[in-house]
């Protein structure tokens, strides 16, 4: 069956119209927390908590529509991937603060409506409310891919994860798919917020503020000027569509490699007649893992600050700009630490162990990056402000985050991410040719390590052919002997071929 594609039109509509909803939805929260502010201890906690729900869904959605904003602008293959990963992180993130999941689901906001309908005793609010609670349950359980969300804001420390669950994003029309069940479950809850807000007016006599009520709006409005001085006359643009199909044809070719070690590895480790240690190839290994993870942190900067360029609004600039500071952090966690504790066991900690001792070039360029990273790291802020736009919910305090994430959306420097992301990518060109560099060196290493023990073995199977030769043994025992080991001597000679 022909899939059917969305017209040029259709597409210009909804990136038209996603725009301005984006716009509308920070407005809409704006006045939301002018309003929670005018509430006191004599507003019903019913009341509050609805006020709360609401306000919670119209960040998710506004959250949600940036990066579909961004999806619907792109052709490029690897920034879908990206998007559509950043779709269903908000989709999980969002249902977090709205429901969250197992034992913490006690304290979440819409759980917290239970006990007051509970004591209202109203039964048609009950079974309304309970008709939403059993719809979110079944779609936190059933359709929400928590593993998407932890490897989209935080990657992992072995990135062929990441790798594969990205490769697994193929179906643009299943993330949608997704989004709109989440999206009727989120307008069936605004509906019954609603709905209470109008019976806490019939039996109570209060009502919200005014809802028109004019706020200031508190985004950076500098991004127009950045975005004009970083893309110099659309020349960034053109060098992002420029690199995206090389570097995502890198990344391929740099997780085919890992898979390849891998299978040397297990190879070594279950068909090799003798016991042999190659500790290259866990180097290799490492150093594998370490470049798919800057690769990822490239493409993924690329991608982000691709949107971030085509942002119609301040609020949509800044809502970009802050996966740059999740895609950052991310990459420095596992690259480098920010804490003695995360530099131990850092990626980067454990490449300077494979450095030869005669490497003194090696050893020079490995120097320069580490003053960098430790230059970045240590002028960074970055750790504290991810928490701040990540976690819409506090699991700790059981109250939602919402406008503390906000508040921090709209504080971001662009001035400042511009030039510590120029550093990065300083830092990743660095690294990209030191890291090449030591590869070639271990690999040769472990080839020659290879053919050294290649030869030791023949020698032993030559050495033990002699031996069964001269022997009295009878000519069947000597046949079988000579076919055994055949076999070995078939096995050692492919092992290098393998490799």
């Amino acid at each position: 069956m022909e899939r059917k594609t969305a017209s040029k039109e259709t597409i210009a509509s909804l990136i038209q119209n996603s725009g301005k909803a984006i716009e509308e939805l920070y407005i809409a929260l704006k006045q939301d927390f002018a309003i929670r502010g005018a509430l006191d201890e004599s507003t019903p906690h019913l009341y509050s908590v609805t006020h709360d729900i609401q306000t919670g869904i119209r960040f998710i959605l506004m959250d949600i529509w940036v990066s579909c904003r961004a999806l619907f602008q792109t052709n490029y293959a690897y920034e879908k991937r990206f998007h559509l990963k950043n779709v269903l992180a908000s989709i999980s993130e969002g249902y977090k603060a709205i429901m969250n999941f197992g034992k913490s689901r006690k304290y979440a906001l819409w759980n917290l409506l239970e006990e007051e309908l509970i004591h209202i005793g109203n039964s048609d609010l009950i079974d309304g409310f309970n008709k939403i609670k059993l719809q979110l349950i079944e779609f936190g359980d059933n359709r929400i891919d928590k593993d998407i969300r932890d490897l989209t804001l935080h990657y992992d420390d072995a990135m062929i994860k990441v790798f594969e669950k990205t490769a697994s994003l193929n179906s643009e029309e299943d993330t949608m798919k997704l989004l709109c069940e989440f999206w009727a479950i989120l307008q069936d809850m605004l509906k019954f917020t609603y709905t209470l807000d109008e019976y806490i007016h019939a039996n109570t006599g209060l009502s919200k503020p005014n809802e028109a009520i004019n706020v200031q709006l508190d985004v950076n409005h500098e991004h127009n000027v950045i975005k004009l001085l970083i893309d110099n006359k659309g020349k960034l643009e053109t060098a992002i569509s420029t690199v995206l199909p090389k570097a995502t044809s890198q990344l391929d070719d740099m997780a085919n490699h890992y898979f390849r070690l891998q299978k040397i590895g297990k190879y070594i480790k279950e068909e090799a007649p003798f016991n042999i240690e190659f500790p290259e190839l866990n180097n290799l290994e490492t150093l594998a893992n370490h470049e798919l993870l800057i690769r990822f942190m490239a493409l993924d900067l690329a991608s982000v600050i691709n949107a971030y360029l085509h942002s119609d609004s301040d609020i949509e600039a800044s809502l970009n700009l802050r996966r740059v500071v999740v895609i950052k952090t991310s990459t420095l966690v596992h690259l480098y630490g920010y804490d003695d504790r995360e530099q131990e066991k850092s990626v980067w900690k454990s490449i300077q162990g494979f450095i030869p001792s005669d490497g003194e070039t090696l050893k020079a360029e490995e120097q320069a990056i580490q003053n960098l990273l430790s230059k970045l790291v240590a002028e960074s802020d970055d750790k504290k402000l991810r928490a701040s736009l990540v976690h819409l919910y506090d699991n700790g305090s059981h109250k939602s985050n919402i406008e503390e994430t906000l508040e921090s959306v709209e504080i971001l420097d662009p001035a400042r991410q511009t030039v510590e992301i120029l550093l990065l990518m300083e830092i990743y060109k660095k690294m990209e040719a030191f890291t090449k560099k030591l590869m070639d060196t271990l690999a040769q290493n472990a080839r020659l390590q290879i053919e050294t023990s290649q030869r030791e073995m023949l020698d032993k199977i030559t050495f033990m052919r002699q031996r069964i030769e001269q022997s009295n043994v009878s000519p069947d025992i000597k046949d079988t002997f000579r076919q055994m080991m055949d076999k070995i001597q078939n096995i050692i000679l492919g092992a290098v071929g393998k490799c």
